[in-house]
């Protein structure tokens, strides 16, 4: 695997405003200077998310599986029975199969109508003193704290500190607390070991901590589900586990996640708050023809060459200008940007040539910093994304020093 250095001098172009700028003016330092705490900080409005763009825009916001095995055709059309009729009122059944793919007990494990649901019910189902995020992290997490009506923290990790597993493991959480973090981490693409994690989470467990960990990406993480939490899930019932199907299978209009907890207690108590016909018939007869330890195996099989894709198309971008990759555990990784290049009109450039990307000021913790998230696709989609970007950058002119505003105007 590919690794670039970690840039983690705050000077940095990268880090050109890496002090964490949130709504909430009162903050106070974490745990040995390695986050702020920020105390319900925003109210917030719907997160903003890739994947809104037209057909004909080739989307590197989204971070789907390359891979994923195609439906066919005939299959979609002897499917189609399944919408004019109700599919079952629980999802009980997938839940049962689930669990037989997972490798977890059927009363642990609740399939969801997307992991999004999976992480609303894991907030709802075990209210906290506080729910603590650390950041930067998914937009949602504190928007459904927020929806909870549960007070929240949102830690911002300092960003020398991104990928340093320590920063978002050591933090003072307090006693009593839901702790929400994804592993891999969204949008850096690091993966905390399983056993630091299990080591981390006994040494938060005399404070009553609990966790909601989101592996909505291990199954593209180099080992795949035996580095999950799910192996050690009888041992710990302070954690639950919020997953995604959607993404492996590249199925996000299925809708289809699961919630597996260490207590089943929370199952249950999530398996009672779902609404009656959970998933429709269309994603049931998916669960149906898909879902088997078989089709998981094949899947893990392929992230070898997933992650070969990935290493050629960081290459390709460290050798452009002004753009630095960052490591990643996953199947998408940080770009940074010089803060000499006007992103606004780099990105506008890239659409214009049909190529949509997630820059990342919208994510909590990442404000007022220069990175794009950058989806790994199939080479020849790689390809065009650095043959547009380099067009792009080359396109852009910096103005003559003096001149204030836009930094780059097209020429």
């Amino acid at each position: 695997m590919i690794h670039f250095p970690l840039i983690t001098d705050h000077n940095s172009p990268f880090f050109a405003h890496a002090e964490h700028s949130g709504s909430n003016p009162e903050q106070r330092a974490g745990t040995g200077g390695r986050g702020a705490f920020q105390e319900d900080a925003y109210p917030l409005g719907r997160p903003a998310h890739g994947g809104q763009c037209h057909p004909g825009i080739l989307d590197f916001s989204v971070n789907l599986n390359p891979l994923a095995p195609s439906i066919a055709d005939a299959t979609w059309l002897r499917w189609k029975n399944h919408a004019m009729r109700y599919p079952p009122a629980t999802s009980d059944a997938i839940s049962v199969r689930l669990a037989g793919v997972l490798g977890s007990e059927a009363r642990q494990t609740v399939v969801t109508n997307g992991g999004m649901e999976a992480l609303q019910a894991g907030i709802a189902a075990q209210p906290a003193r506080e729910v603590c995020i650390p950041a930067p992290c998914f937009a949602e997490y504190p928007y459904l704290a927020q929806q909870a009506n549960t007070r929240f923290r949102i830690i911002a990790i300092d960003p020398g500190d991104w990928w340093n597993p320590d920063a978002w493991l050591e933090q003072d959480y307090p006693r009593g607390s839901l702790v929400v973090l994804a592993n891999p981490a969204n949008p850096t693409g690091m993966r905390i070991p399983r056993k630091r994690m299990v080591q981390a989470i006994l040494h938060h467990r005399q404070r009553g901590v609990r966790w909601l960990v989101d592996e909505a990406f291990m199954g593209f993480s180099p080992g795949g589900f035996p580095e999950s939490l799910l192996r050690n899930i009888h041992e710990l019932p302070e954690v639950t586990v919020a997953g995604s199907l959607t993404k492996l299978w590249s199925i996000p209009g299925l809708r289809l996640g699961f919630l597996v907890s260490g207590n089943p207690a929370i199952a249950d108590a999530v398996r009672q708050r779902q609404l009656s016909w959970p998933l429709n018939g269309i994603a049931t007869a998916w669960a149906d023809e898909f879902l088997h330890p078989d089709g998981l195996n094949q899947l893990m099989s392929q992230m070898p060459i997933i992650h070969a894709w990935k290493d050629d198309f960081q290459v390709a971008l460290h050798n452009l200008p002004g753009i630095r990759p960052m490591p990643s555990d996953t199947n998408f990784f940080l770009a940074g940007l010089d803060n000499s290049i006007d992103r606004s009109a780099l990105s506008f450039s890239m659409k214009q040539k049909g190529i949509a990307v997630r820059s990342c000021e919208s994510i909590p913790g990442m404000e007022n910093t220069a990175f794009w998230r950058v989806a790994v696709r199939a080479p020849e989609e790689n390809n065009r994304f650095i043959a547009a970007l380099n067009q792009s950058l080359n396109t852009l002119s910096p103005q003559p020093s003096g001149i204030t505003g836009t930094r780059y105007s097209q020429s």
